[in-house]
């Protein structure tokens, strides 16, 4: 067994879940999660109770992996120091690009932890694959590449964010990691992760919030109940183009509103 410890920041939601699982099931990887806690945010109960569940099902279903997941690592979004170079290098970059201020702050606790390089689960739809994607370069090792930016570019404002994460997934869609996961028979650990930002009260997904809306758009909007995603698809996807396109990708939608209106979709 390979005695290297590999960081990684887990939130309980689909990516890194996947890489976890991947490695643990998989590669028989020692895991270091590290859960940051943002109070502010509705969904951190619900991101804590997949994570302790999800744990819970994979020892049952493979033993040998309690050995592998050490403790993870808890810190409060608040208490992670302050580093001026990050932070202005990400207001930069915000100038000409949208980028989620989760990069920001887990690039100061990775500074300030020295736990660097840790992994970070950005894949193939992510809004920041494509911003990284000049910057990337892959990494082959053994039979699990990764990809990391480019020292290359070490003057830039990317750098500055990105320089302390490895990227294992940056290839990968989450269809991808899907089928994966149900070849290698983890699907059903898959589907106890968390995604929105924003529960009802009843602990179901919103389908309002940004990520729920990339659940549907990544094809993993069957994750949502059925009438709030038939409303919110008509929500987000309001251009003809982009709505069929993605309606397309939800089965059970597309077929309810083909029969419904009678028409066949060419």
């Amino acid at each position: 067994m390979n005695k290297i410890i590999i960081n990684i920041f887990w939130t309980g939601g689909w990516d890194s879940t996947f890489r976890i699982l991947d490695l643990l099931i998989l590669k028989e990887k020692i895991v270091q999660p590290i859960y940051i806690i943002d109070s502010n945010r509705n969904s951190t109960k619900c991101e804590i109770s997949a994570m302790t569940k999800i744990k819970q099902k994979l020892y049952e279903q493979h033993p040998k992996t309690k050995n592998l997941i050490l403790p993870t690592i808890f810190r409060e979004i608040h208490d992670i120091q302050m580093n001026n170079t990050i932070t202005t290098s990400f207001q930069n970059i915000l100038k000409s690009k949208f980028l989620g201020d989760q990069y920001e702050y887990l690039a100061r606790f990775s500074a300030e932890s020295k736990l660097a390089p840790i992994e970070l689960c950005v894949h193939k739809d992510d809004v920041a694959h494509d911003i990284l994607a000049p910057y990337i370069l892959k990494i082959e090792r053994d039979s699990d590449p990764y990809f990391k930016i480019n020292d290359i570019f070490k003057k830039t404002w990317e750098y500055s964010i990105f320089k302390y994460f490895n990227f294992p997934i940056f290839n990968i869609s989450k269809l991808e990691m899907d089928a994966i996961a149900k070849e290698n028979n983890f699907g059903n650990l898959m589907e106890m992760t968390w995604f929105c930002h924003n529960p009802h009260s009843d602990g179901t997904p919103c389908g309002l919030c940004s990520p729920c809306g990339y659940a549907m758009m990544e094809g993993l909007g069957r994750r949502i109940p059925y009438l709030r995603r038939t409303k919110n698809y008509i929500t987000y996807f309001k251009p003809k183009k982009y709505f069929i396109g993605f309606i397309q990708k939800d089965p059970t939608i597309f077929n309810s509103i083909k029969k419904l209106f009678h028409f066949t979709y060419r």
